[in-house]
């Protein structure tokens, strides 16, 4: 079986899409297949120029994994032979790529982050649409597929393959003062600081109550609770000065971020955010590191602790606060308990193994 990898390169594109395209490319290179990870030219993306901003000539400069790359100019560039396409883009400027590639019969495969909003009139459309579009979805979560199954169009072609991260590099790295990790909204500049309010809150509360926490935010500085500002930064630095330092991560809000386009409220009063998957969320745990999340933002089955880490409401700062102490009070345990069980499903190597069966079970 001869495969492609249609997304990016961390060294040229910060950010999860480059580190899972590596580890596709990677891990089945690694488990001796014939790969090669395709670099598309559009809008969003132009190798060359972010080849010539990272201060290199030639492609051959960037770190390969024994895997060939290629920059994607034209569906000729595509290795004669190839059997599979994993389409790692989510740039709608790339979707005519992916059609014409679907066009020239390749077998497409998606992995992708929460499908489903609990509609069923609305999942049934999307699930008819991907049927279409793709000739495997590699669910990341496993309640997509049971959801998926429902639906006729896609029931032969939706299939569990969860995410997988390198555990050689998410290794705890912890100081002695607990530490308290957050981000930005994605796309949540009309709200202003609306989507970190309630960590803010909670940590003004811990630091009154004298509690000995230090915070580290991603791309920002929260003054009122001196943290310390992390940049925006490439693999695998974003886990040496961020992840792996983290005692418990905080998500934001995610009703004050482009994920509230997404949110589905349902009949029982719980809600989803589809297309949310919080790959943070699954780094942090497999470096030790816990978390702390409203019920519902985050899938339940990304949650190794999900009793001990979810609150009902993040207006309810006591609640909040007391979750925070008693991950404190009882990090040891539970930081080895949560790697244990976050490492035995996301493991870049085991999701390779699982999406590896999938395929040939189709091919």
């Amino acid at each position: 079986m001869k495969i492609g990898v249609v997304g990016r390169h961390p060294d040229l594109e910060k950010g999860f899409n480059g580190v899972m395209s590596m580890l596709w490319a990677k891990g089945f290179s690694e488990a001796g297949y014939s790969i090669t990870l395709y670099l598309p030219i559009s809008e969003a993306h132009d190798p060359y120029v972010l080849l010539q901003k990272a201060g290199l000539s030639s492609f051959d400069e960037l770190e390969s994994w024994g895997v060939e790359i290629k920059v994607l100019d034209s569906l000729d560039s595509i290795e004669p032979g190839t059997d599979v396409i994993i389409w790692q883009s989510y740039r709608p400027q790339e979707e005519h790529i992916r059609e014409s590639l679907k066009r020239k019969g390749y077998f497409l495969v998606k992995n992708p982050p929460r499908l489903f909003s609990g509609v069923k009139a609305k999942d049934e459309r999307k699930a008819l649409g991907l049927s279409k579009q793709y000739d495997l979805i590699a669910a990341a979560l496993c309640s997509d597929v049971g959801e998926g199954h429902e639906f006729p169009a896609l029931s032969d072609k939706i299939a569990y393959v969860p995410r997988g991260f390198d555990l050689d590099k998410l290794v705890p790295d912890k100081g002695s003062v607990p530490t308290i990790g957050m981000d930005k909204a994605v796309k949540g500049h009309e709200f202003g600081g609306r989507s970190v309010e309630h960590i803010v809150s909670v940590g003004m509360r811990l630091k009154a109550n004298a509690e000995n926490v230090e915070f580290l935010s991603l791309r920002d500085n929260i003054e009122c609770l001196g943290s310390k500002r992390v940049p925006l930064l490439g693999y695998p630095d974003f886990y040496r000065e961020f992840i792996n330092k983290l005692w418990i991560y905080m998500p934001v809000d995610f009703d004050y971020s482009v994920h509230s386009k997404g949110k589905s409220v349902l009949f029982d009063g719980s809600h989803r955010y589809v297309g949310l998957y919080e790959n943070q969320v699954v780094e942090t745990q497999l470096a030790g590191g816990l978390v702390i999340s409203r019920r519902g933002d985050i899938p339940e089955e990304l949650i190794m602790l999900p009793e001990e880490s979810f609150v009902e409401d993040y207006t309810d700062i006591s609640a909040v606060e007391h979750k925070i102490v008693e991950h404190i009070r009882n990090f040891d345990q539970r930081s080895m308990e949560t790697r244990k069980l976050a490492g035995s499903v996301h493991n870049y190597q085991r999701a390779v193994e699982m999406l590896a069966l999938e395929i040939e079970a189709r091919l």
